[in-house]
């Protein structure tokens, strides 16, 4: 399919102009900021005096301090180089205190460094993500597994493996900033309403690029992109997983462990599923974006198709709405939009919550007529059109 694509607008390097024209590539300042950001935040958070230097990796920066041990290490599209200034960046901390007295040591010194440009934004002591914090404008999202040998944190690990195995590390980068453009356009990059999530486009990404071969490496990104949509579109979800690795099938735990939606596995032990797609609802919606984008780059294609907004003459007589709330408006005749608001704490609890009501809907007609839609810049209040 690569092949037959237009060549002259599907190279990288008019994939890096288009996306510099989008301001989706950080600036050297962005990165810069970025940088100094998470320097803050191991001083706030490690000391003055954290090893930088550590044998397990050069992202790693541990802290041994009163006989408590951590490590903070940036994880997902940041520790992979991927990252963009409109993201998070997503911060494993592993150490040998519980989570209880880890919330209280970092409370206590995250505070502390107001004065740096430090704000706590949110913190959760039931969740995984335990401190939401911003630093200048750049957001930081910090998680907290305890672990008494730090080096052995999955998120570490898992990053690094993946790290390891992508040899184009700007190709890749390239591909998923388009992807992950691509899903934002389409309302699907929201891991709140059940949809794509950073760390689930990573490995979905990484197994592409592990599917790759020397006759592709000309034009990396342009396979990449079009492997994306044409495997994803016809992928058995109910009885395959999604992962990068080599160990044979037979070794993994089954598909139905993880219940319906997608399976995207994580590579080290404890295996868990890193998607955010938990419903065939939601599948049902992804899978359908995923078919009509690859229904729409069939044969001359550029990236403009993936990552640009749609043209004016493309968006009917309501050119103030995103292109998303566009099709959605087109498809359906009628529809009953219900506002949600929870204050919850806990994911665990949000999660069963949403599920009632997806169970609750459902009983008004059928899966085909039933749609979970996110808007591309939805914050906090949730929003479910059926």
């Amino acid at each position: 399919m690569a092949g037959a694509l237009c060549k002259s607008h599907s190279s990288g390097d008019a994939l890096e102009i288009l996306l510099q024209e989008q301001r989706i590539l950080p600036t050297t300042l962005q990165l810069s900021q970025a940088a100094e950001a998470l320097k803050v935040l191991k001083i706030a958070l490690l000391g003055e005096d954290y090893d930088e230097a550590t044998q397990t990796s050069p992202t790693a920066y541990t802290s041994t301090s009163q006989g408590v041990t951590l490590m903070l290490v940036p994880i997902d599209a940041y520790g992979l180089g991927c990252w963009d200034a409109s993201a998070e960046i997503i911060c494993s901390v592993a150490g040998t205190p519980s989570e209880k007295i880890f919330y209280s040591i970092a409370h206590k010194r995250l505070r502390r460094a107001a004065s740096n440009g430090l704000t706590i934004l949110r913190s959760n002591k039931s969740t995984n993500t335990v401190f939401e914090i911003d630093i200048s404008g750049i957001r930081l999202n910090l998680q907290y597994h305890q672990n008494p040998i730090v080096s052995r944190s999955n998120a570490f690990r898992d990053t690094s493996y993946l790290s390891s195995i992508i040899q184009h590390h700007e190709s890749f980068r390239l591909s998923y900033l388009a992807i992950k453009v691509w899903a934002i356009r389409h309302g699907l990059f929201s891991a709140r309403f059940g949809y794509l999530n950073e760390t689930q486009l990573l490995i979905m990404l990484a197994m592409i690029y592990s599917l790759r071969d020397s006759t592709e490496l000309g034009n990396l990104e342009l396979f990449l992109v079009a492997k994306f949509f044409q495997i994803y579109s016809n992928f058995n979800y109910e009885k395959m997983v999604i992962l990068v690795d080599s160990r044979p099938a037979n070794t993994l735990p089954e598909r139905r462990v993880y219940g319906p939606g997608m399976a995207v596995l994580t590579h080290h032990a404890p295996v868990v599923n890193a998607s955010n797609v938990r419903s065939n609802l939601a599948l049902d919606i992804v899978k359908s974006e995923l078919n009509d984008t690859l229904e729409h780059i069939k044969g001359t294609w550029d990236w403009a198709s993936i990552v640009n907004e749609p043209k004016q003459s493309e968006l009917g007589t309501l050119p103030f709405l995103c292109a998303p709330a566009q099709r959605f408006l087109t498809s359906f005749p009628s529809y009953l939009k219900i506002d949600i608001s929870y204050w919850g704490s806990s994911t665990t609890e949000i999660a069963k919550f949403f599920a009632w009501i997806d169970l609750e809907v459902s009983t008004f007609g059928s899966s085909q007529s039933l749609c979970l839609w996110s808007p591309p810049d939805a914050n906090q209040k949730q929003n479910l059109t059926t």
